[in-house]
């Protein structure tokens, strides 16, 4: 083999790798995938309208200890599933709810972030969360 093949074999390679690991990375991820999807997000609420969702919306909200947390959801699923969960800064769950409407309500123990999340999974409806402190 000529220096030329050499060359040309190495950068083949060294591409074939490299799309390789883009693909890897790629695929580890968690798919979102949104059609007809049509959302809103202001002041202390957001919501949303789909033909298809899979995937999470989510949201932050500081309390502080003491306070009362109170989200307000509606949540309509016409296809799939979809569900709302609520985590504090560590990761734990600290409620969890599906289609419906109603509130959800618990007290703060310590000052923390935390993360309001619509999870879909291949759905198809709306969905309108409302919080206050």
């Amino acid at each position: 083999m000529n220096k030329k093949n050499t060359k040309i074999i190495m950068i083949v390679i060294s591409i074939l790798v490299i799309v390789g690991c883009i693909l890897l990375v790629f695929s580890t991820r968690e798919p979102k995938s949104k059609i007809g999807y049509v959302g809103n997000n202001y002041g202390m609420s957001f919501d949303a309208s789909f033909k298809y969702f899979n995937g999470t919306e989510s949201r932050k909200v500081k309390y502080d200890a003491g306070e009362n947390a109170k989200i307000t959801y509606t949540i309509i699923a016409k296809k799939g599933k979809l569900e709302m969960n609520v985590k504090d800064q560590k990761g734990n769950e600290v409620k969890r709810v599906s289609v419906g409407s109603g509130e959800v309500a618990f007290t703060v123990t310590e000052t923390q972030v935390y993360t309001i999340n619509v999870v879909a999974t291949k759905a198809k409806g709306k969905f309108y969360i409302k919080w206050r402190r």
